[in-house]
């Protein structure tokens, strides 16, 4: 199972941002972090990388029902979307596949955590899917 799913889009970074932050709320996930890690390459190395932008992106009630399962599962949260600027005007996205993430000792065998991971990964192939449409 692959742990990306990716597309591309026309536009620059900050243009893909905002469509990528419309399609996932049409999917009620909000971004509750963003990391700009060219940047912080750049500031803290010297070293220059194209753009690279994660974004994390959490559907509160998935969220909240996979804590109350599991406290622990913080540590795989939340669901993060890279966006990589590869040309001029076009950017690589990749979603996160929260299934094979979730899918480890001890959220494997928990079947709440399990369904919300499946519910997640919907919900943002949901949202690729709109991009690719546009």
């Amino acid at each position: 199972m692959e742990i990306t799913k990716t597309i591309e889009l026309y536009g620059t970074v900050q243009e893909v941002i905002e469509k990528v932050r419309s399609a996932l709320q049409m999917q009620q996930f909000g971004i509750i972090s963003y990391v700009n890690v060219s940047e912080k390459i750049e500031e803290k190395t010297g070293n220059h990388l194209e753009p690279y932008v994660i974004l994390g992106a959490c559907n509160p009630m998935l969220s909240y029902q996979a804590i109350q399962s599991d406290e622990r599962i913080g540590i795989l949260l939340p669901c993060n979307v890279v966006i990589i600027q590869i040309a001029h005007d076009r950017c690589r996205v990749l979603f996160s596949n929260p299934i094979p993430l979730m899918n480890v000792d001890p959220f494997n065998n928990n079947e709440t955590i399990q369904t919300v991971a499946k519910q997640a990964y919907e919900k943002l192939i949901l949202a690729a899917e709109i991009l690719e449409e546009e």
